[in-house]
């Protein structure tokens, strides 16, 4: 870069070395510069929508991510991530065409099948909900989030043994985070919905 500091790969690299580090703060405007020097860069466009939804700006994120994905919908990764942020935005119904096509791009990744498992029971598919969730836990069993996701599904099937069983396991695993749904799954409660 001292030699040329709009060198594209350099800039995507130090952005990229900044993101691996935590330091968004200084990768963001490597990445601004980047798409302003070539607004084709949909790499760039993608980092700077992670960014942005790690500041909590889902709906700049959404932007990013949705030009990033339109411009090559065969990267799985920019497919996934626009699903992610379309079920932060509680944009079920939508995430569900991103989500489901990174899955069949070959994307393996317990946040995918949890993500997509969560668009699923949001729109009321709670079967096909727990085959993701189960996925997900697969791949990682202690994704607390996903077991909690899964014990609301198997309520909303009317299958408390099994919704109990999963939140007795997230109870061990993570006792801070069952404390709060704790009543929705003792005996007598009604049955709680929780997307």
């Amino acid at each position: 870069m001292k030699i040329n500091p709009t060198f594209d790969r350099a800039l995507m690299g130090l952005a990229r070395a900044y993101m691996a580090e935590g330091e968004e703060e200084k990768a963001k405007p490597l990445l601004e510069l980047v798409v302003h020097q070539n607004p084709r860069n949909n790499f760039a466009f993608h980092a700077l929508g992670r960014i942005a939804r790690l500041e909590g700006n889902n709906e700049e994120a959404y932007r990013y991510l949705l030009k990033a994905a339109d411009a090559m919908p065969a990267i799985a990764i920019f497919q996934q991530e626009l699903g992610i942020t379309l079920v932060d935005l509680k944009r079920f119904q939508e995430a569900l065409g991103p989500l489901s096509r990174a899955e069949k791009l070959g994307q393996e990744d317990p946040r995918l099948e949890h993500y997509l498992g969560t668009a699923l029971a949001n729109v009321g598919q709670f079967k096909e909900a727990v085959d993701h969730y189960q996925k997900a836990l697969k791949m990682k069993p202690n994704l607390a989030q996903a077991r909690l996701s899964l014990a609301f599904a198997y309520l909303n099937l009317g299958n408390r043994t099994d919704a109990i069983r999963e939140f007795n396991t997230l109870c061990q695993q993570s006792p801070t985070m069952c404390q709060p749904y704790r009543q929705s799954f003792e005996e007598g409660s009604p049955q709680s919905v929780k997307p």
